[in-house]
């Protein structure tokens, strides 16, 4: 699969926004991430379809972008977490 430098540069700016959306998704109440992934997925999948990609390239373009999402919003889930304990034990041990 070749990708011309049109499809190539809407790739790499869907890629660099990944950290974003992230941000994003881990934001919203967890109840409601699972739409907004399913959601983000869909998009993905209509812009590689777009780009004129067959629809096997669409799909592993979609997949391996969203499996690069999810393991932002997980890095992120676990960075606050982290925060949250930090802050516990601050608060905590600081009586």
């Amino acid at each position: 699969m070749t990708l011309g430098p049109e499809q190539r540069n809407i790739i790499e700016a869907i890629v660099a926004g990944l950290p974003h959306l992230a941000d994003a998704v881990s934001a919203i109440p967890a109840e409601y991430q699972a739409k907004a992934l399913k959601a983000a997925e869909s998009s993905y999948l209509k812009t590689f379809r777009r780009l004129g990609l067959s629809e096997p390239e669409s799909q592993t373009w979609a997949s391996s972008v969203m499996r690069r999402l999810r393991r932002h919003v997980t890095k992120k889930e676990l960075t606050e977490n982290d925060k949250l304990k930090k802050l516990y034990e601050q608060l905590s041990f600081g009586q």
